[in-house]
């Protein structure tokens, strides 16, 4: 798993092939931002307050426009929803259905090289 005990661990294997970048400071404001360019249009966000309840895995662009995945057991349960190939192949976030209400401040910043 990507997140596992309510750490954000991210798995070494992911983080060869995608690149993901952490900046520590905003890290310890409770954020982990994932490069722009893993998920292109994507740009995923994880909000550790929310993961430590949720496991929660959010598009900002879904953020912005509307609100926060809704169904907090099955993100809980279902590690897939942190794997790149099934956002972009299923696009799951962008199921309205699949959404509920919360707010979260991304500093854009953070995900440029």
């Amino acid at each position: 798993m990507l997140v596992k005990n309510h750490d954000l661990l991210i798995n070494f294997e992911i983080r060869k092939n995608y690149e993901f970048v952490i900046n520590f400071g905003f890290l310890k404001k409770n954020d982990l931002v994932i490069n722009y360019d893993l998920l292109k249009d994507y740009d995923l966000v994880i909000s550790y307050e929310l993961l430590k309840d949720y496991d929660l895995v959010i598009n900002y662009k879904l953020l912005k426009n509307y609100e926060l995945v809704k169904n907090y057991d099955f993100i809980k349960n279902h590690d897939f929803l942190l794997n790149y190939d099934f956002i972009k192949n299923f696009k799951l976030l962008n199921n309205h259905d699949f959404i509920k209400s919360f707010d979260l401040q991304v500093n854009y910043e953070l995900v440029k090289k």
